[in-house]
């Protein structure tokens, strides 16, 4: 492998698909919220129906913030010495020998995709989501990355990064499949 540090990012149609998706959850959340307030000043609206609205708010505000956000803290950086994955809510860092190459799963939700699984590594959950550990996976095992998801960058294909440097376990690629 090439000893230089290089980054990839999500392929266009995940950057694009999160982007839209992600704003138009944002919009309706607040949209919902403002339209509520507004008819609860004017008499039109109850109490119950606007807690159930902020409620509503709650849930689906920080699902579309993440998801827009996910665009721009998405990548991972491979290094020579392993990989260091960033998500909107954790950092993974694995080293190439803590990573298992599960090979390609037909039935992911990135579609036909080559899975990588580690075994070990360091995950540490971002500044922001560090009160919300207790509902947040944060072991490095719970974590699958998807190769298919992110796009070449300066000649380096992840995939081939992966095919070079990680070990192959087949045996979990049945496992997978059938769940």
């Amino acid at each position: 492998m090439n000893d230089a540090e290089h980054i990839h990012r999500l392929a266009f149609s995940w950057w694009l698909g999160n982007i839209l998706i992600g704003s138009f959850v944002l919009l309706i959340s607040i949209g919902m919220l403002v339209g509520d307030a507004r008819e609860l000043f004017y008499g039109k609206v109850s109490i119950i129906e606007f807690v159930g609205t902020l409620l509503v708010f709650l849930l689906m505000f920080p699902v579309g913030f993440l998801l827009f956000a996910s665009s721009f803290v998405t990548k991972i950086v491979v290094k020579p010495q392993g990989l260091e994955c960033h998500t909107t809510t954790y950092i993974l860092l694995a080293n190439w020998k803590d990573l298992v190459n599960i090979g390609t799963v037909k039935n992911t939700h990135a579609g036909k995709s080559l899975i990588v699984v580690p075994t070990g590594g360091v995950l540490t959950l971002r500044r922001w989501a560090q009160p919300f550990q207790r509902f947040l996976r944060h072991n490095p095992k719970d974590v699958a990355i998807l190769v298919s998801q992110f796009r070449a960058s300066n000649g380096h294909s992840l995939e081939t990064d992966i095919l070079v440097n990680v070990s192959q376990r087949g045996e979990l690629s049945a496992e997978l499949e059938s769940v």
